[in-house]
C-alpha cells in the first residue's frame, strides 16, 4: 500500500478516492484467488481489530476472530495494549471464549489448567515436574504485533509488515476518531457490494484497510 500511494504522490496522481469500477465475479467466488489474497494481501496487512473504548481499563480484553485467527487483545497494567494467539501451548486449545475483563490477571486453560498473564506468558503448569524444564523455559503464546493510534487498535499477523504509519502511508493523515459503526463495517464488510458503494456514496465511513466481502465458504460457515 505504501509503495501504490507513493508512486501516486510521485506522479501527481491522487489516490484517494478511488474512481467506481466493476470487479468480475470469479474474484468472490474462487477458492485458489482467496487463499492468494489471504497470503498476499490479509495476512500482511494492518487491520483496525476493536476500538479503544472497548479497552478502557486495564485487564480489559477483545477476543478477535478474523482471517481464520483467533486473538486476544488485552489492556496491560500500565496502559500499554499486548496481543497474542487465543491458544494454548499444551494441547492447542482456545483459551478465551469471548471479550471481558480479566480480573485477576490470569487466562486458564478450561483443558488442563495451563495459566497465562495478561502477556500471553505461561505461569502456572500443573503437574511442573513431569515436563522437561528446558520445554517450559520461555513458554508463551505467539505474540501479535499491536499499536493504539487514532482511538483504534490495528494489529498485523505479520513480523516484515511496515509499522502501521508507514504501511498507511499518505492515509495517515489527521482523521476524525471513528465511531464503532464505522469500525463495524472496517472489520466486517457487509457482502452486499451494492450497500458498501452506498455508504462509500454517503461518505459514512473511511476505508482504512483492504477488506474483502465474505466468500460462500464464510457464509456456509456462518449459518452453521
Amino acid at each position: 500500500m505504501t509503495n501504490m500511494a507513493s508512486k501516486a504522490t510521485s506522479a501527481g496522481e491522487p489516490q484517494y478516492p478511488l474512481p467506481p469500477r466493476t470487479i468480475d465475479a470469479r474474484f468472490y467466488l474462487d477458492e485458489e484467488q482467496y487463499k492468494r489474497e489471504m497470503e498476499h494481501v490479509f495476512l500482511k496487512s494492518w487491520f483496525p481489530a476493536c476500538s479503544s473504548k472497548e479497552l478502557a481499563k486495564p485487564r480489559d480484553f477483545v477476543v478477535w476472530d478474523r482471517l481464520q485467527q483467533s486473538i486476544v487483545i488485552v489492556r496491560l497494567d500500565d496502559g500499554s495494549i499486548g496481543a497474542w494467539h487465543n491458544v494454548c501451548q499444551h494441547r492447542g486449545a482456545r483459551l478465551v471464549e469471548k471479550s471481558g475483563h480479566c480480573r485477576y490477571g490470569k487466562f486458564k486453560c478450561p483443558w488442563h489448567g495451563f495459566a497465562y498473564d495478561l502477556e500471553g506468558k505461561c505461569t502456572t503448569v500443573p503437574l511442573r515436574e513431569s515436563f522437561d524444564e528446558k520445554e517450559l523455559a520461555g513458554l508463551r503464546t505467539p505474540p501479535v504485533r499491536a499499536f493504539e493510534w487514532n482511538g483504534l487498535i490495528w494489529v498485523t499477523l505479520s513480523d516484515a509488515t511496515p509499522p502501521l504509519k508507514e504501511f498507511l502511508g499518505v492515509l495517515c493523515l489527521p482523521l476524525p476518531v471513528l465511531s464503532e459503526h464505522h469500525l463495524q463495517l472496517l472489520s466486517d464488510p457487509p457482502a452486499d457490494v451494492e450497500r458498501m458503494a452506498d455508504l462509500a456514496d454517503q461518505d459514512r465511513t473511511v476505508r482504512l484497510g483492504p477488506c474483502r466481502p465474505r466468500s460462500r465458504r464464510d457464509d456456509r460457515r456462518r449459518m452453521g
